[in-house]
């Protein structure tokens, strides 16, 4: 696991991965989950795209984390939208197809948020996915798809990463990310 996650911690330019601990809040977590992927409608740089959660707490994380993204409005920002286009439809479409691979390769749509009907391409629904391989190309991009991995190593792999991009941590003595 540790391979692994050195590979793609360090692997994928300065973003940030988000990890859950075991003993963490998962409310304030999950809450903290939503502002750092889908600030700036999940297309900031600094967005989160790896979330690492202890397995001890990756339902509970996951089903709540889920719930969230599938309540989210995507459109027109003027409408009262929060989720609205990427930049291009090549943009979009690249994002379909990182979704595509990584589900090829066994991860499975945990949850989405609805896209309406009248919407251009350039839309892309926030999705959660979990069961994401360790080599998903999914895991190294910006995109308002969000990756989900969970692993018994993430309390042990958290004080072996390497100060290039600190991640958030979640601890029941945070009120916010570190």
């Amino acid at each position: 696991m540790r391979r692994a996650c050195d590979q793609h911690v360090h692997g994928a330019g300065r973003q940030r991965p988000f990890i859950v601990t075991a003993d963490a809040d998962i409310d304030a977590a999950v809450a903290g989950a939503m502002v750092a992927k889908f600030r700036n409608g999940g297309q900031a740089c600094t967005a989160a795209n790896r979330f690492y959660v202890h397995e001890d707490v990756a339902e509970e994380f996951s089903a709540k984390f889920g719930e969230r993204i599938a309540a989210l409005r995507v459109g027109d920002a003027a409408q009262g939208a929060e989720i609205g286009p990427v930049i291009s439809e090549k943009a979009a479409d690249g994002i379909r197809t990182l979704v595509e691979a990584a589900a090829a390769d066994g991860a499975q749509v945990r949850a989405q948020a609805e896209l309406p009907p009248s919407v251009s391409p350039t839309f892309v629904a926030p999705q959660l996915l979990t069961g994401v391989a360790a080599d998903a190309a999914i895991l190294g991009r910006r995109s308002s798809v969000l990756s989900l991995l969970w692993s018994r190593g993430a309390t042990r792999m958290r004080s072996s990463l390497r100060p290039t991009a600190p991640p958030s941590d979640w601890r029941p003595t945070s009120t916010r990310a570190t």
